[in-house]
């Protein structure tokens, strides 16, 4: 079970906001997670301004994703009955774009915040 199924069914939190909810927990793990692993041979910055800087582009993210979803479980009905399907490819979209940003502007040597470091 997905958290924004457990906290839409087991909760009853409107699956919209559960949805919103469980994206802001996953986007700071990720940030961990890449940092670590993903990126890992990028140039370690300090932690909180690249973990506020990457919650800043998945402010920019969330759109994609969940934009996606609500458009798929809104307007139409086989994706408000499935709604894991329209969750994948909400998923799949902020997925895409994430890792585009992360590439180019969070974990870049190129980043203005690696070239700021390195002066």
């Amino acid at each position: 079970m997905s958290l924004d199924s457990l906290l839409s069914v087991a909760i009853g939190i409107p699956h919209l906001i559960a949805r919103g909810c469980a994206y802001w927990i996953a986007a700071t793990w990720n940030w961990f997670w890449n940092r670590t692993f993903t990126f890992a041979d990028a140039v370690k910055s300090r932690k909180f301004p690249q973990c506020s800087k990457y919650l800043s582009m998945c402010l920019v993210s969330f759109i994609p994703n969940w934009g996606v979803y609500y458009l798929l479980t809104a307007y139409i009905p086989f994706f408000d009955r499935y709604k894991v399907l329209a969750l994948i490819a909400g998923v799949g979209a902020g997925t895409l774009f994430n890792f585009t940003m992360a590439a180019l502007l969070i974990f870049s040597d190129k980043s203005p915040q690696h070239n700021k470091r390195l002066t």
